[in-house]
């Protein structure tokens, strides 16, 4: 049986002739006799065998878009805000939040002011992994810096019990942080917490409660060893005591949290052991089956540190600064908050653009070997003049 095409038609003449329509007798006394004749439609003539001519659309070509050059991404880059990647950053060192101001506590009104003056000065949070990892995604013209607490007290984190159930402590640090987070949309209070032994933020049917709800809202746990340890004392110049003391911490943990998860170090009183090859097992180690490895380890703190890109990055040393008034030996918040204002320049700024490192061209120099000369990272170096 011949192909044929399907037209829909409302007038019989126009039918006859698209259709091909025999010329048999029968059709013809048909016609003459005004007898309508049948168009099949597509379900008949399916029904029948014949075939139906279909055309098939021409596809759509949706050009992907490209992905711009390293050199088009540093014309984005606004050197007006004056970036400098290389400039030092502060890590922040607090330990208590109380209701008297004291050496290593902070009140919950100054501890909020000094939130509010950081955002202001257009500081940010980062995360310690992101600094030290060098991934850390800022606008343009904003400085970072890092929030350290150590110890895991419970004025860090401390839930009220209520009418309602448990709520969270509005003047404790971690209820402090969350409500800056609300009002200030555009700055995220990452924060690392350093903990130690079996009653972290010591409210004990909370633990699990609490060391899964930093995980979850962008914060970071550290370990501050099993027993807050002394690495000075002479039985840790051996290095499986050293070992036992962090991973007994982590095998703590990690009973309760996700592996993996604790790869900071903040060392009691900044203290180390004296024996080198004690002071390697700070780093990694391992203990009853339990292994760890530090990407970074904090010292107690007195001014800030070099950027991760600085030739001088070490980070298993990392210096921090007070959380404090501004003090007669310029180690607290307030006195590096005025340095900065003084010398702009000393302080990092971002670009904006994670992909490249900016500096100006006079501090080039001081940027570490793998940024200036490695494969990866020397078309992505953006150097100008700073004045």
């Amino acid at each position: 049986m011949k192909k044929q095409k399907i037209i829909w038609s409302g007038t019989l003449i126009a039918a006859l002739l698209l259709t091909g329509c025999s010329s048999s007798m029968e059709t013809q006394q048909e016609e003459a006799q005004g007898n309508p004749v049948a168009i099949e439609s597509p379900e008949t003539a399916e029904s029948k065998g014949d075939e139906i001519e279909q055309v098939e659309p021409e596809p759509i070509l949706v050009e992907e878009p490209k992905e711009p050059t390293i050199e088009e991404i540093k014309q984005t880059i606004d050197l007006s805000v004056k970036p400098n990647e290389v400039g030092k950053v502060m890590v922040l060192m607090y330990h208590n939040i109380g209701e008297e101001e004291k050496t290593w506590t902070r009140t919950p009104e100054n501890f909020r002011r000094d939130l509010e003056t950081l955002y202001e000065k257009n500081y940010r949070p980062v995360s310690l992994k992101d600094y030290v990892r060098g991934e850390m995604d800022l606008p343009a013209g904003m400085t970072p810096f890092v929030l350290t607490f150590d110890d895991g007290n419970e004025n860090n984190f401390r839930y009220l019990e209520t009418e309602n159930g448990w709520e969270l402590d509005p003047d404790c640090a971690v209820g402090i942080l969350e409500a800056f987070r609300l009002e200030h949309k555009d700055f995220d209070p990452q924060a690392s917490f350093y903990v130690y032994g079996s009653r972290p933020f010591r409210q004990e049917e909370l633990i699990g409660k609490k060391l899964q709800f930093l995980l979850d809202n962008g914060y970071e746990i550290g370990n501050h060893s099993w027993g807050h340890d002394d690495y000075t004392e002479e039985k840790y110049n051996d290095s499986q005591a050293v070992a036992e003391s962090l991973g007994k911490n982590v095998a703590f943990l990690e009973s309760i949290i996700a592996p993996g998860s604790i790869t900071t170090l903040a060392l009691p009183y900044g203290h180390r052991p004296k024996e080198d090859s004690a002071r390697l097992a700070l780093i990694d180690g391992s203990y009853e089956g339990t292994e760890y490895e530090n990407i970074a380890i904090l010292n107690v703190g007195w001014d800030p540190d070099k950027s991760p890109y600085h030739q001088d990055f070490d980070p298993y040393s990392i210096h921090r600064v007070r959380g404090s008034e501004m003090n007669v030996d310029n180690v607290g918040l307030y006195n590096w908050l005025a340095n900065f204002d003084k010398h702009p320049s000393q302080r990092y700024i971002s670009d904006g653009v994670v992909e490249v490192i900016t500096v100006p061209v006079e501090k080039f120099e001081l940027l570490g070997e793998e940024y200036r000369k490695g494969e990866e990272w020397v078309d992505r170096v953006y150097t100008y003049s700073f004045e």
